[in-house]
């Protein structure tokens, strides 16, 4: 009895032991089933969510463009503002701080700017540089060498020289470098790439001749300038702008090099002119005069 119990008993024990090992293993099998499972589903997933950036990248990528350059304009825009806040509030207390020796020098200062626009350009057309002399021609063009150009920078020298020391007393940190920084504009224009030097130079004078120009606009807040001579000031930009713009169109027409060819000698430029149409002559010399 004992015996048929006892072995009952290991029988249970095998079968029960046999059952485990075999759920175990069953576990097991499961357990490296999910896992396949969840590593394919995990696969998946990130190859759908890469193949979606590139594709989002793809159909964005204008969009994002496009949002760069409205931030960085609108970056520019809020620079500019501010910019011109500072111009004018820095402005009033600039003009505050005058004593009226201050505003007679700065009036002298005008006046020696004002004549750097004349006594150069008349000085050319006497013919003190080159015979004939062009006419009509651009300011560049008459102070690019010669007397014209020696009086030309003595003026304008002079005329900075006189603002400068009363803007270096009175004028803010931020007018004082603006100041430097257009005088610097006006020596890399009229003096390192003086007109006729090359097409290189040309462009490096042009630019620096533009931005000149524009800085007037800061320059006439920080001093309170007139309206209507802004206007007058502005107008006269627009006018070089077209004209410059309307010379070339016709030099082009003409088969004429640019004012500012360096190989081409006035002389010349007005002996192949005289062989273009008349028509076409007289528009040149009409859109020359506006520049």
């Amino acid at each position: 009895m004992s015996f048929r119990k006892d072995l009952f008993t290991a029988e249970t024990e095998s079968l029960s032991f046999s059952s485990t090992e075999e759920v175990e293993d069953d576990q097991q099998e499961q357990q490296q089933s999910l896992e396949k499972n969840e590593h394919f589903q995990t696969n998946t997933l990130c190859n759908q969510q890469r193949h979606a950036k590139k594709v989002d990248g793809t159909r964005t990528s204008p969009t994002r463009r496009a949002n760069n350059n409205t931030s960085y304009i609108q970056a520019m825009l809020t620079l500019l503002s501010n910019s011109w806040t500072q111009f004018r509030k820095d402005g009033q207390d600039f003009r505050r701080s005058l004593t009226t020796q201050d505003v007679q020098k700065l009036k002298f200062a005008r006046s020696l700017f004002h004549s750097c626009s004349v006594l150069p350009a008349l000085l050319y057309y006497m013919g003190t540089v080159e015979r004939p002399a062009k006419f009509p021609a651009t300011i560049s063009f008459t102070i690019r060498k010669g007397l014209p150009k020696h009086v030309q920078t003595l003026l304008w020298v002079s005329g900075w020289t006189t603002m400068g020391r009363i803007i270096q007393r009175a004028g803010s940190k931020f007018i004082r470098k603006f100041c430097l920084k257009m005088f610097l504009t006006g020596v890399w224009t009229t003096q390192l790439f003086r007109l006729g030097q090359g097409p290189l130079s040309d462009v490096a004078h042009f630019g620096g001749a533009a931005i000149y120009m524009l800085d007037h606009a800061a320059l006439f807040e920080i001093l309170n300038t007139k309206p209507l001579f802004r206007k007058i000031f502005y107008s006269s930009f627009v006018a070089l702008v077209v004209g410059c713009g309307g010379t070339r169109a016709m030099e082009i027409i003409a088969g004429l090099p640019m004012e500012s060819d360096s190989d081409t000698s006035t002389a010349d430029r007005a002996r192949r002119l005289s062989n273009v149409n008349a028509k076409v002559r007289r528009k040149l010399f009409l859109w020359e005069l506006l520049v």
